[in-house]
C-alpha cells in the first residue's frame, strides 16, 4: 500500500475529563502511529486541569476537538462519532494507549478480509509507568459467548469495526449508561456480525490507583446484566432454543462427558475465526472455522433425515416453532428428539396409530393430534388401509390384489383451514414434513395460502408408481419450483429389490429467497478464495502426515534408541509438534518432558516458549526440520544449541 487512497480512513475518538496525567501519552500513541489516513477527534468534557493546554499542543494533528460540559464519557464519544467520516472506527480513553504500528495491522486485516466487520486483538494491560504488564490472547467468541460467560468481555481498547456495522447497529451509544456502554454496543453488533479475533497487539488498558473502572466495577456489572436481560428478550424463537440447548449440553457435560453432547456443543458454541500473522508467508491468514466449515460443507454427506435435521439445527441454527408431521403413522421420532421444544402437530387418519401418537404426546411438551387426512379441500375421503398400516393411501396399489386392504372413510382438512388454530402466519419458523404415499401435491395445494410462511418442507418422493396415479418425483419438483421452493438436500435413499434401482428418496425444500438459499451460486468470491486455501492446506497437511507416518514406521527402532539416549542426559525437554511422533516421545520419556508446543494449538503455541523454562526442544515434525529451526532461531530467538532434531 503506497498511495494514500489505499489506506482505509481510520477514525479514533478520545473522550477526556481531567486526565492531564495520561492524556498526552494517549494522544502520542495515536499520532505516533504515523498512519497516513487518520481522522483523530478529541472531545473534552470541560476539564479544569491542564487537559485543554495539552490538546492545543497537538491540535495540528487533530481533525476536530472541543471542550464543553457533557453528561459523561459515552455522550462525549457519541459527539465524536457524529463528527466522524472514517471507514474504520474505534475509541480510546484518555488514560489508555495503542501499541506501535497497530493501525497498519488493523488496516491490513480490514483491507484483505472483506468479510471482517468487527475485529479485536489480544488483551493487553499497562501500569502507571507505561510498562506492558500482561498480555492475554483473546478468547474465541461466538454469538452466545457474552450471554453464557459475561467475563469473556471484549477489550474495547483493542476493538475496531466498519462504519457499515455501526450504522446497522443504530449509529449510537447508550449514553444513559455510565460504565457498560461498550458492552451494550457489542451486544447490538452481535446481532449483525461475528467478531474476528487476532492475537496481534492493538491497544491496551491502563491499570492505576483510584481508577473509575475499578472503583465502580459493581455498577458496570449491574448495567451489563441489565443489557443482557434486555438482549435476551430480543432473541428470535430459534435463537432462544439454541441458547437453551447450549445451556442443557453444558449441564450434561458437567455431569457426564458424553461424546454426542460434546460434538453438539462444539457445533453450537463454536468459536469464531482467528486472524494470525504467518511468519512463513509474511502476511495475515484466516484460520479456524472458516477453513474448517468450508471443507465440512463441501464434503459432509447427510444420508438420513436425522443427519439433515441435526445439520439444520447445529450448523444453520434452524429451530422450528411449529412442526406439521403429515402422515405421522407411528411417529417420526428423530424430528421430535431434535426439536423437543417445538409445537408438534401430528396428522394421521388411520385410527390404529392413535396409541403411538398418544405416547408421543406424553413425552414432549407441546403436541397436538389431528386424526384426519390433509388434502386440497375439506370434507371426507376414502383411504385404503394397507395390511401393514404404514402403506395406507388414498390410491390403490393394485386393482386386482387384496394388498390394498380395507377402504375406510375419513375426515380430510386443508392446512389453510388450520392457519389460525396453529398461528401459522405468526410463527417464526415452520417445518412441514409430508409422507402420504403419493398424495403430496394434494396436501400442498391445500396449504397454498400459507406456503410462503413455511421455511422447510420435507417430502417422501417416488421414482416408480407404487400406487395407481400416484405423484412422481418430477411432478413434485416442478410443483415446488412453481411455488418458489428449491431442493436443499436429498437423503434416505431406498432402492428397488427387483434390480437395485433407486426407488424412493426424501427431498428437503427451502424457499428460493430464504436465508438458507441466499444465492444461486456455488460460492461467494471470498468463499472461493477460502476454499482454495483450505484445499491447499488440507493437501499439504495430508502430504506431511503421510510422510511422517511412513518415516515413523520405517524408523521406529531408531526413534526408540534416540529417545533412550536423550533420557540419560540431565535435561528437561519441550516437544515441538503434537502428532504421532511427538506423543510417542512423550510416552517414552514422561519424566523428562515438561510439555509441548504446536503451531496449530493456540493454548500451546510456540510463541509461549519465552515464558517456559526448558533446557532443550525436540523437533518431532519430520521433513520440516530446517523450516522449523529457522522459525525458532530467527523469530522466537531460541539458541540453536537448544534445538534437537531426531535425524532418523
Amino acid at each position: 500500500m503506497n498511495e494514500l487512497k489505499s489506506y482505509p480512513k481510520i477514525t479514533i475518538v478520545t473522550p477526556n475529563y481531567n486526565c492531564e496525567k495520561y492524556l498526552e501519552k494517549t494522544i502520542l500513541s495515536v499520532i505516533n502511529q504515523n498512519y497516513p489516513n487518520l481522522e483523530y477527534i478529541i472531545i473534552d468534557g470541560g476539564s479544569n486541569d491542564s487537559s485543554v493546554e495539552i490538546i492545543k499542543k497537538y491540535e495540528n494533528y487533530l481533525t476536530y476537538w472541543i471542550s464543553e460540559p457533557d453528561n459523561g464519557m459515552y455522550e462525549a464519544i457519541q459527539k465524536g462519532f457524529d463528527k466522524s467520516t472514517g471507514e474504520i472506527m474505534a475509541w480510546i480513553n484518555s488514560d489508555d494507549m495503542y501499541h506501535k504500528n497497530s493501525f497498519f495491522t488493523v488496516a491490513d486485516i480490514f483491507s484483505n478480509f472483506k468479510q471482517v466487520s468487527w475485529l479485536t486483538g489480544a488483551n493487553t494491560y499497562y501500569d502507571e509507568f507505561d510498562r506492558t504488564i500482561y498480555v492475554k490472547h483473546s478468547y474465541g467468541h461466538n454469538k452466545y459467548s457474552m450471554f453464557l460467560q459475561p467475563e469473556l468481555y471484549i477489550q474495547q481498547e483493542s476493538t475496531f469495526w466498519r462504519r457499515e456495522l455501526w450504522e446497522k447497529a443504530g449509529s449510537k451509544l447508550a449514553t444513559s449508561l455510565k460504565y457498560a456502554g461498550d458492552f451494550e454496543l457489542w451486544l447490538r453488533f452481535n446481532k449483525y456480525s461475528q467478531i474476528y479475533i487476532t492475537d496481534s497487539l492493538i491497544g491496551g488498558f491502563r491499570y492505576r490507583k483510584n481508577q473509575t473502572t475499578q472503583l465502580y466495577m459493581h455498577i458496570y456489572i449491574q448495567e451489563a446484566l441489565e443489557c443482557l436481560k434486555k438482549a435476551k428478550k430480543d432473541f428470535s424463537f430459534f435463537e432462544s432454543k439454541i441458547f437453551d440447548e447450549i445451556i442443557k449440553l453444558k449441564a450434561e457435560l458437567s455431569f457426564n462427558q458424553k461424546k454426542d453432547s460434546l460434538e453438539k456443543l462444539k457445533h453450537l458454541s463454536r468459536e469464531n475465526e482467528k486472524i494470525k500473522f504467518s511468519n512463513k508467508e509474511q502476511k495475515f491468514i484466516l484460520e479456524g472455522n472458516t477453513m474448517n466449515n468450508i471443507l465440512h460443507k463441501i464434503t459432509n454427506r447427510r444420508n438420513t433425515m436425522k443427519d439433515f435435521l441435526e445439520f439444520m439445527k447445529f450448523e444453520l441454527e434452524f429451530y422450528p416453532e411449529v412442526i406439521f408431521d403429515v402422515g405421522a403413522a407411528n411417529g417420526t421420532n428423530h424430528i421430535y428428539e431434535i426439536f423437543p421444544e417445538s409445537h408438534i402437530v401430528l396428522f394421521e387418519p388411520v385410527s390404529e396409530f392413535l396409541p403411538y401418537m398418544e405416547d408421543i404426546k406424553s413425552k414432549y411438551k407441546r403436541v397436538s393430534i389431528e386424526t384426519c387426512a390433509l388434502g386440497s379441500k375439506n370434507g371426507t375421503i376414502n383411504i385404503n388401509v394397507h395390511p401393514d398400516l404404514v402403506g395406507s393411501s388414498i390410491y390403490l396399489e393394485d386393482e386386482e390384489s387384496n394388498v390394498n386392504g380395507e377402504s375406510r372413510e375419513v375426515e380430510i382438512k386443508t392446512i389453510n383451514s388450520l392457519i389460525e388454530k396453529y398461528n401459522l402466519k405468526e410463527s417464526s419458523n415452520t417445518l412441514l414434513k409430508i409422507d402420504v404415499q403419493g398424495a403430496e401435491i394434494d396436501v400442498l395445494k391445500g396449504a397454498e395460502d400459507i406456503l410462503e410462511n413455511i421455511d422447510l418442507v420435507i417430502l417422501e418422493t417416488s421414482f416408480f408408481n407404487f400406487f395407481n396415479n400416484n405423484i412422481l418425483i418430477a411432478d413434485i419438483i416442478n410443483y415446488m419450483d412453481s411455488k418458489g421452493f428449491i431442493i436443499y438436500d436429498i437423503f434416505d435413499f431406498i432402492n428397488r429389490p427387483l434390480d437395485g434401482a433407486l426407488a424412493q428418496v426424501d427431498l428437503a425444500f427451502v424457499q428460493k429467497k430464504s436465508k438458507f438459499k441466499e444465492a444461486q451460486i456455488f460460492a461467494t468470491k471470498e468463499q472461493r478464495y477460502e476454499l482454495n486455501e483450505a484445499l491447499n492446506i488440507k493437501k499439504k497437511s495430508n502430504s506431511i502426515i503421510n510422510k511422517n507416518d511412513k518415516i515413523f514406521l520405517d524408523n521406529l527402532n531408531n526413534l526408540i534408541l534416540k529417545i533412550n539416549q536423550l533420557k540419560t542426559l540431565n535435561y528437561n525437554y519441550i516437544i515441538y509438534g503434537n502428532g504421532n511422533i511427538g506423543k510417542i516421545i512423550q510416552a517414552l520419556a514422561q519424566d523428562k518432558i515438561i510439555g509441548y508446543v504446536d503451531i496449530s494449538d493456540a493454548s500451546n503455541h510456540p510463541s509461549n516458549l519465552k515464558n517456559i523454562k526448558f533446557d532443550k526442544i525436540i523437533i518431532s515434525v519430520l521433513g520440516r526440520e530446517d523450516e522449523i529451526i529457522k522459525y525458532l532461531v530467527e523469530d522466537l530467538k531460541i539458541a540453536r544449541d537448544k534445538i534437537i532434531t531426531l535425524d532418523l
